[in-house]
């Protein structure tokens, strides 16, 4: 299944069965099959993020739908505190652009996560 944040419970890794991008709705393309690209620019000592993403999910058998296409910035808070005072916790806000034609999306969308794993 393509789409969905991390999950706080599973640790990672554990959930195999998931592409995670939290700026797509959890579920949006299924299939046994995906190809998933991801180039993201991440400067040292910046808690911004850059990145892009192109994934589709399918079938065996059935015709590759077309892309689901990422463009978006991500502020990782984590990364503005000392990693000794942050403890086992993630923040994250984050803004993509994303545009696919199956299932149809022609959108900004903005998101948001805090995971915490003691």
């Amino acid at each position: 299944a393509l789409g969905g944040s991390s999950s706080a419970i599973l640790p990672t890794g554990l959930d195999r069965n998931r592409v995670e991008s939290p700026a797509l709705p959890a579920a949006v393309q299924i299939g046994s099959r995906f190809e998933a690209y991801r180039a993201e620019l991440s400067p040292s000592g910046s808690p911004f993020v850059l990145y892009a993403e192109r994934m589709r999910a399918w079938d065996s058998g059935a015709e590759k739908p077309d892309w689901i296409r990422l463009e978006g910035i991500e502020l990782r808070l984590e990364r503005l505190i000392p990693a000794d005072l942050t403890g086992p916790f993630s923040l994250y806000l984050g803004a993509a652009r994303v545009r696919s034609r199956e299932p149809r999306f022609d959108s900004t969308r903005g998101y948001a996560g805090l995971l915490v794993r003691p």
